[in-house]
Parts: structure tokens; C-alpha cells; sequence
């Protein structure tokens, strides 16, 4: 099966949230955009400035979202789009 990964579902897997999904196996591939390696990495990094991340916390979850992401099959986005996910 086909899908759609959203930030929010790789954030709630890698902070281990309640009702997250567990295994992924079944999606091959799982599809995003290139908005979500943007996306990830600021949120990870918003944490790590308000101090709700140790450094090392921080490396450990940036090091887990790469992981995820480089199993996702990226589409990419027209100049518009970005223009408009920027404003």
C-alpha cells in the first residue's frame, strides 16, 4: 500500500506518542514532499532551542528522522509551492 507520510505521523513515531503508528512495513513506498525534511528538521530544532531537547536528544531524534526520511520516496514541488509554504 501506497501513502501519504505527514510530518505530524514521523513526529508522533519518533516521540513515541500515543496511537502512533508502529510498523511502517506495509507502505513501500511511503510518499512525501520535500516539505517534510524542512518541516521535521525545524520542529526538531524549535525543541532543542526552547530547551525541551538536551543536545544529545536532539542528535539522537535528527539522526532518527533522517533515517525515516531516506525511506520515503520525495516528490518534488513546484517553485510556487515553495514561494507559498515560505510565506
Amino acid at each position: 500500500m501506497r501513502v501519504y507520510m505527514d510530518t505530524s505521523v514521523v513526529m508522533g513515531r519518533v516521540f513515541g506518542e500515543p496511537g502512533a503508528i508502529d510498523d511502517w512495513s506495509e507502505w513501500e513506498p511511503a510518499i512525501s514532499s520535500e516539505l517534510i525534511r524542512v518541516e521535521l528538521h525545524r520542529v526538531v530544532d524549535r525543541l532543542r532551542l526552547r530547551d525541551w531537547l538536551t543536545n544529545l536528544e536532539f542528535m539522537d531524534i535528527r539522526s532518527s528522522v533522517q533515517k525515516m526520511i531516506r525511506g520515503f520516496e520525495i516528490l518534488p514541488l513546484s517553485r510556487a509551492v515553495l514561494t507559498r509554504a515560505g510565506d
